[in-house]
């Protein structure tokens, strides 16, 4: 240990490390230009258990960490730096409250989607981008960009109006409406912690120049009339209306209660149903079996195998009625007489084909 023939204020330390005597006005200062205390834990191994406080020749103070296996600092991280105007973290900031109450945390890493189970967190939410503020355990809360004042905008290029029903538990009772690039979305989150992490997009609406468009993702409920471009066509569906006045549109007749389209030329048309459709394509009428009219033979073949008991069997214009004891048997796509047409009559059979 040096000893000083003089007291402490008479003696500086140098840029070099050596001490030298200084005038008794002066102040007691390390005169290096990158001044840094090292602290090390004890109970760890380096590079671990190193850290410094350096203050560099632009007057900012560095709280650094070493990552160099030697313990060098040839490699090291700057979680927070202080200057006199700015004060900068890097990671998680923790704050803790002075009255004893619950700490906060304030996290914006690109990669956060939720910090913890813990309340009072800001955070930036990876998963939609969105700055968002837990409440409490399990209300986390999208948070509003500003509107501008000037135009009445919202700045966010994709901003979201959260709407929470608050006697519903998450998911069911959350849902927002957003603007997603030229569309106006309305949508429901279906992720069982209600971070929007899935949802579903029940409404979208979008202009793509020349007409708006809008996908529905389930059931249409109308009360009285749905307008569709403007002013000339509707899809009306109230039981009231007989026959609308309006060109191209798609209503349900209380006359007939059938569906109808009225066309652009002010023609009512009657829409078929997929079932009539396919039992009137599947009607064969008036077709003449296969088989030789002789007096002799008595099978004949039809060309499809017809519905059982749809067939009617004509001899000459007159229905045949079928069974052993009367006029035919059927099996199939075959008709076998009990007595063998004559030459020169006509058979001809109607059925539904199978």
């Amino acid at each position: 240990m040096a000893v000083l023939s003089s007291p402490p204020s008479k003696w500086k330390l140098n840029a070099d490390g050596d001490i030298q005597p200084k005038s008794l006005t002066a102040n007691l200062r390390i005169e290096k230009v990158t001044p840094s205390l090292i602290l090390r834990d004890i109970f760890q191994v380096l590079p671990d258990g190193l850290w410094r406080t350096r203050l560099d020749n632009s007057n900012i103070l560095f709280i650094e960490k070493n990552t160099a296996v030697a313990g060098d600092f040839s490699i090291f991280a700057s979680p927070m730096f202080m200057s006199s105007t700015v004060v900068s973290v890097q990671g998680i900031l923790d704050l803790l409250p002075g009255d004893g109450g619950i700490p906060g945390r304030i996290a914006f890493d690109s990669s956060t989607t939720e910090l913890s189970i813990d309340p009072h967190q800001l955070y930036r939410n990876a998963v939609d981008e969105r700055l968002h503020y837990k409440v409490a355990v399990a209300d986390d809360r999208s948070i509003a960009y500003q509107i501008d004042d000037l135009n009445h905008q919202i700045s966010n290029p994709d901003p979201a109006f959260e709407l929470r029903e608050t006697d519903q538990i998450l998911p069911a009772g959350l849902w927002r409406t957003r603007l997603g690039g030229n569309a106006f979305k309305v949508e429901r989150n279906t992720a069982p912690v209600g971070d929007w992490s899935s949802f579903q997009t029940p409404f979208d609406l979008s202009f793509d120049g020349i007409q708006y468009i809008f996908e529905l993702g389930g059931q249409v409920d109308v009360g009285t009339n749905l307008l569709l471009s403007g002013a000339s066509s509707y899809v009306w569906f109230v039981g009231t209306v007989p026959t609308p006045t309006v060109n191209n549109t798609l209503f349900r007749s209380s006359a007939d209660t059938r569906l109808h389209f009225r066309n652009n030329s002010a023609v009512n048309k009657t829409l078929a149903y997929l079932d009539e459709v396919a039992a009137i394509a599947n009607f064969i009428t008036r077709e003449t079996p296969t088989g030789t009219v002789n007096g002799v033979n008595t099978i004949f073949t039809l060309a499809n195998t017809p519905v059982v008991g749809s067939e009617s069997v004509y001899l000459n214009g007159v229905q045949q009625d079928p069974g052993g004891a009367n006029d035919y048997t059927i099996a199939g796509a075959t008709i076998t007489f009990n007595v063998a047409p004559l030459t020169g009559e006509k058979i001809r059979v109607s059925y539904i084909k199978a």
